[in-house]
């Protein structure tokens, strides 16, 4: 097999939206759902049992104002912190070549470089927009789809994740 090799140097931007797409998942949005769907139960229980709009709201207004500022504040939380974590890590901000083979890949930086096994891999996952490879819970290499040369490479890769990666860690969503 020949070797895949692409140039990646992140942007804030790409750091950022990636960390946001993490956060605001399908796990996220059923959780909303769910939590939507209870108060919609509650008020129409209310509604029913005679109670009235007003008694639901004086019940869950503390509920709803803290779900709404969570709302609001949990994507202003993700963009200042990964904003500060992008800003000080310098490693991340420099170019890195990454080069898949059989056996997994190669990471080349000006700061050293490193060799990942297939078999090494937490977890990794690919949609339209970025492939991921995790290395553990919370260290992950990034690659934005931008950086391929190509759409054929970047399905050779995700293609090459599918026959090396056991299924149950990996994410493939395209």
């Amino acid at each position: 097999m020949e070797k895949i090799t692409v140039k990646v140097k992140l942007t804030e931007e790409d750091y950022r939206n990636w960390h946001l797409s993490r956060v605001f998942s399908l796990r996220f949005r059923i959780i909303n759902v769910f939590i939507i769907l209870i108060m919609a139960g509650t008020l129409a229980a209310a509604l029913f049992t005679g109670r009235g709009f007003w008694s639901f709201l004086k019940s869950f207004l503390p509920v709803i104002i803290f779900y709404g500022v969570y709302l609001i504040l949990m994507p202003l939380l993700v963009y200042y912190n990964v904003k500060k974590i992008f800003e000080s890590d310098k490693l991340i901000q420099e170019e890195q070549t990454f080069e898949f083979d059989e056996g997994g890949f190669t990471i080349y930086a000006s700061y050293g470089n490193s060799w990942i096994a297939w078999d090494k891999i937490f977890r990794a996952a690919a949609n339209k927009k970025y492939v991921s490879f995790f290395t553990s819970r919370v260290k992950a290499f990034l690659l934005p789809r931008k950086y391929f040369t190509s759409e054929e490479q970047a399905k050779a890769v995700i293609n090459l994740m599918k026959e090396k990666i056991e299924k149950k860690k990996l994410k493939i969503s395209i």
